[in-house]
């Protein structure tokens, strides 16, 4: 899929292949976010190895007279969304989670020094054993209670973006065709 590059200092663009495209690139620019833009239809800007700066954007992959491949790219049936067609996500899925809440508990343990204490603490907030005598959770009140008003937020709104989660792991992923809704 070829990429139109666009010079800010007012050149004219250019299609290039995306090996061509990439090649002009700086050394010191991190590849994954270009492609990671590129991979759902935004132009994204770059530096390139002349120090000027570019935008980057898939183009439709139709035969061009100033078409420059290197080599011709393999044919994959990519979309690049655009701003005026804003087609929607072709395949649906549903995604088994584990979110880690942001929900801070102060704890109380007996322990040999802190990696063995760390250890514990780790181990029984995973179910992984029973507190040991002397193991005790304060949990912040206030802490609680806004972690408590954010949790029903999302479970009322499904509006995940209010609830503040440090990290979700899919763990797997269900039949695409089955409805999922929220049972109290």
């Amino acid at each position: 899929m070829p990429i139109t590059v666009t010079p800010l200092d007012g050149g004219s663009p250019r299609i290039l292949s995306i090996r061509t495209a990439y090649n002009q690139v700086s050394d010191h620019v991190d590849l994954v976010p270009i492609a990671a833009a590129l991979g759902v239809g935004q132009p994204i800007t770059v530096t390139l190895k002349d120090g000027s700066l570019a935008t980057f954007a898939l183009t439709e992959n139709v035969a061009q007279p100033e078409l420059e491949l290197d080599e011709p790219d393999p044919h994959y049936p990519v979309e690049a969304l655009r701003q005026n067609n804003v087609a929607p996500l072709h395949r649906p899925f549903n995604a088994h989670c584990k979110v880690l809440l942001d929900l801070d508990v102060f704890v109380q343990c007996m322990a040999l020094d802190q990696v063995h204490a760390e250890r514990i603490i780790q181990e029984v907030f995973r179910g992984e054993r029973s507190p040991p005598d002397g193991f005790r959770p304060v949990f912040d009140h206030d802490d609680t209670q806004a972690f408590t008003l954010r949790l029903r937020h999302v479970l009322d709104s499904s509006d995940v973006s209010k609830i503040v989660a440090r990290d979700a792991l899919v763990t797997s992923f269900v039949d695409p065709l089955q409805v999922l809704e929220y049972r109290p």
